[in-house]
């Protein structure tokens, strides 16, 4: 029952993070920061322009890490959510499937599967 509870997390887990776009939320993140940083870097611009590009630029990191930071919780409360489910209908305490959850070899082995699984997703 363990193993089930936590494997619906995972799947849950992935599926909110891709149906949020987290991925698409980091690559904004990138390109604002590689722009404004191009744009400061340019001698030929003037400085005032400069200034209004990094104020943009910082405005629009600050209001893209909320929203990463958004998704990133709500990535992790439906990973959590089986967790709480099983000990509120009395099926398997929080406890122990946080333990389970815990263990080194189970964290190896989740992480490698779900990076393969996410990898073959995009290639495809």
């Amino acid at each position: 029952m363990v193993l089930a509870v936590y494997l619906l997390g995972i799947a849950l887990f992935a599926a909110v993070f891709a149906a949020t776009r987290l991925p698409d939320s980091f690559g904004r993140v990138t390109a604002v920061a590689k722009f404004a940083v191009g744009v400061l870097r340019d001698p030929a611009l003037d400085d005032d322009v400069k200034e209004k590009t990094a104020r943009r630029a910082s405005w629009n990191l600050l209001v893209q890490g909320f929203a990463v930071l958004g998704k990133g919780a709500l990535s992790i409360a439906g990973a959590l959510l089986p967790f709480w489910a099983a000990d509120a209908l009395g099926l398997k305490p929080w406890t122990e499937t946080l333990a389970f959850a815990s263990r080194w070899d189970v964290l190896s082995i989740t992480t490698l599967l779900v990076v393969a699984i996410w990898f073959l997703c995009r290639r495809l």
